[in-house]
């Protein structure tokens, strides 16, 4: 009995590699993705010239293209997903301008998100307008982060130790190693990743809300305690364009702990406290987004409309009514002594208008300004 116990579990715990015909398909977009990534030193192009324009096209084409390849997506919604992709590498291959200029560089900021919801749109098929299996996709899509993470910690580890090898017997491999291996690995592993989540669906589904668990209450502390210390911080959130974009960055990173604090299932057994805490969480983060908008506000009267204070000012509108929305739903939920799927549902509901507004930013602002 325990001999078939213990077979179960180890079973249940092994990798799942998938099946011979699928490595084959796997190592073609691995290839697509190196040779996407190493075109400009294949053809001798600029590198600072091809990777802002490309950077989008090496992770999310290869990506696209196993969906579809793995699942069935309708032939629509895959021609659409792909005209999207390529058409929007076209427009930024041909669009002028350097690093420097605010409308190039917001439209190669902003392409990205507009590829990965081509992606999702594919990866969704005809569930694209569920609220929520769009939220299952995020955890999925945050998993997905993760695994990539840990898989480029283990990368930088074997290089050091590869170069270090060398370095020990005088030759340094150094320059031909980071040149011209570094780079086939790096872009093979968000495809190499997904591959290994789908046949893995537990690889990482619980360190997401482990550490969603672990640094909410620390997020609320410390959003309590900078509230409390910025009316006193002499006007930098008014003045410092770089700390606005930080600071957005933290209100996205505190959507993120939101989706993934419910996605816990244990969290249902002792929902109401965790709701308070995530009440919390998104009242002080809903208050810091209004003192944000002010801030953007009071930069375009004092200094005049730009791309960059258009851009943020759009972004931060609209987390504003997601989290406006979110906080509600948090507040009906402990009303109604519900389950989490109303939260869900308002998560799930705002990402086309992030979507469409990524679009507009990198395809209209360079036209505009």
């Amino acid at each position: 009995m325990k001999t078939e116990e213990s077979s179960n579990s180890s079973s249940k715990t092994a990798l799942e590699w998938g099946e011979k015909k699928e490595w084959s398909a796997l190592l073609l977009f691995i290839f697509l993705a190196g040779f996407l990534a190493n075109l400009a030193t294949l053809f001798k192009l600029e590198t600072a010239w091809y990777l802002p324009r490309n950077l989008g096209t090496i992770v999310f084409l290869p990506l696209l293209l196993y969906v579809l390849w793995r699942q069935n997506t309708p032939k629509k919604q895959a021609l659409i997903a792909l005209s999207i992709l390529l058409s929007g590498t076209l427009f930024l291959n041909l669009l002028p301008g350097t690093e420097q200029e605010a409308p190039f560089l917001l439209a190669c900021l902003h392409m990205p998100v507009v590829f990965w919801s081509a992606y999702a749109y594919a990866s969704l098929g005809n569930n694209w307008s569920s609220n929520l299996k769009r939220v299952d996709l995020l955890r999925t899509n945050g998993d997905l982060l993760l695994l990539v993470g840990l898989i480029c910690l283990g990368g930088i580890l074997f290089s050091a130790l590869t170069v270090g090898l060398f370095k020990m017997i005088q030759m340094d491999v150094a320059p031909f190693y980071f040149e011209k291996i570094a780079p086939w690995g790096l872009a093979a592993v968000p495809v190499l990743a997904l591959f290994l989540l789908q046949h893995n669906k537990t690889l990482v589904q619980k360190i997401s809300p482990l550490i969603a668990t672990l640094f909410t209450p620390f997020a609320l502390l410390t959003l309590l305690l900078f509230s409390s210390t910025l009316p006193f911080a002499s006007l930098t959130v008014f003045e410092d364009r770089e700390f606005l974009l930080v600071f957005d960055l933290i209100l996205l990173a505190i959507l993120a702990l939101i989706l993934f604090s419910l996605s816990d299932p244990k969290k249902q057994t002792k929902k109401k406290v965790w709701l308070f805490l995530l009440f919390g969480l998104a009242i002080m983060a809903l208050v810091d987004n209004l003192v944000v908008l002010t801030a953007i506000g009071f930069r375009l009267a004092e200094y005049g409309l730009s791309p960059n204070r258009l851009a943020v000012l759009g972004l931060n509108f609209i987390m504003f009514l997601h989290l406006g929305a979110i906080t509600s739903a948090i507040l009906q939920t402990l009303r109604t002594k519900s389950n989490f799927e109303r939260i869900e549902v308002k998560i799930g509901q705002f990402l086309p208008f992030y979507s469409l507004w990524a679009a507009f930013v990198a395809l209209i602002f360079p036209l505009l300004f």
